[in-house]
């Protein structure tokens, strides 16, 4: 192969490198292979070549290089005891310090495992005692509390909880076939039930009626079932709410001179008499209000869809339906009032304000 002398030392580096690592150093070559290289000049060397360059030629080699042989290792001796101390008296010496001496250090002896608990000693069982115990005193029976009271909005139970127990672990029916340590005035429909041995409860039907104002007090002579009594007989009341008015048709402009109204109250009512005290008011005049008839009724979808879904709610007997008794004036703004003092079916309290509503 040739190489132009231009570039001859570049690729002489090339070559070399190439050698070495086809060699892999000392004993790396393949047995009976050298590389031979050198330079070739014009008019000299091989004639079948021409030119100038650098020749790489491979040739079979009879030996193979082994490189330069390590020199022998130095056999090994031990030294002796005076050799020895001769190369460690050459070391400085060691100086001690404070502290560096000490005993033996032996650990304190183990301790015992924590026991949980007292170790009392005491004979069992225990001699009899020469002076008789006292009785441990009796705590007077009260009342922790109870509950409702005041103005409540509804009421769906009444209870009350002494401080001890007062009737045995039993069914329902034995605790008060004996009757019951409280009063309740008025009583609706319900029962009465103990609720463990110290709570006494009374479930009415339904709930209790609204419009009524209802007392509660403890009986005479309450005794508990450890034979205490009550010192001082507890009274509280609760009162429920006369009727609200909270739904009502019509409501916004635009409405027929001869509109069916709709009142719904939280509450049954007595409607013969809930339409004696509904007012229709416009321009300064009071109409006259009657009943609406079932035909009438029926006519006004609005008014059907309202009473549909009371009805399927449950709410039967909670509203009234009205009509005035001639046509609205035009162009006007209408007032409905329910008069304070409207009665309730479920209750004596009659309302103490006015309710009103308006439409055009």
């Amino acid at each position: 192969m040739l190489i132009n002398r231009s570039g001859r030392r570049l690729w002489l580096a090339l070559g070399v490198i190439v050698a070495c690592l086809g060699c892999g150093g000392k004993g790396a070559t393949t047995p009976g292979h050298d590389v031979i290289l050198h330079e070739t000049t014009p008019g000299g060397g091989d004639e079948s070549r021409s030119g100038d360059g650098l020749v790489i030629q491979l040739t079979e080699s009879s030996s193979r290089d082994e490189g330069p042989e390590r020199p022998p290792q130095p056999p090994a001796k031990k030294l002796s005891t005076t050799e020895a101390s001769k190369l460690v008296a050459r070391l400085p010496a060691l100086r001690g310090k404070r502290g560096d001496t000490t005993t033996f250090a032996f650990r304190d002896r183990s301790k015992p495992p924590p026991r949980t608990g007292e170790t009392i000693k005491a004979s069992f069982p225990p001699p009899p005692a020469d002076v008789a115990r006292p009785a441990p005193e009796k705590k007077p029976l009260t009342v922790l509390r109870y509950a409702p009271e005041g103005d409540v909005p509804l009421v769906p139970h009444l209870s009350v909880t002494f401080s001890k127990p007062m009737v045995a672990v039993t069914s329902h029916a034995d605790t008060v076939a004996d009757g019951v340590p409280v009063s309740l005035t008025p009583q609706p429909p319900g029962t009465w039930r103990w609720v463990g041995t110290r709570t006494l409860l009374f479930d009415p039907e339904v709930r209790f009626p609204q419009a009524t104002r209802y007392r509660v007090a403890t009986k005479k002579g309450v005794k508990a079932a450890d034979g205490t009594r009550l010192t001082q007989p507890v009274r509280w009341g609760f009162t429920t709410p006369p009727p609200r008015m909270d739904r009502h048709h019509p409501r916004s402009k635009g409405q027929p001179l001869e509109p069916v109204i709709f009142i719904g109250f939280d509450q049954k009512i007595d409607t013969a008499k809930v339409v004696q005290r509904v007012r229709i008011e416009s321009k300064g005049k009071v109409i006259p209000v009657r009943l609406a008839e079932e035909a009438e009724v029926a006519a006004d979808s609005s008014v059907r869809s309202l009473i549909a879904s009371a009805d399927s709610a449950g709410l039967e007997g909670r509203h009234v339906v009205v009509r005035a008794t001639k046509a609205l004036p035009y162009d006007s703004k209408v007032t409905v009032t329910v008069l304070r003092g409207t009665p309730s079916a479920e209750g004596p309290l009659k309302t103490a304000s006015d309710q009103s509503f308006t439409f055009e």
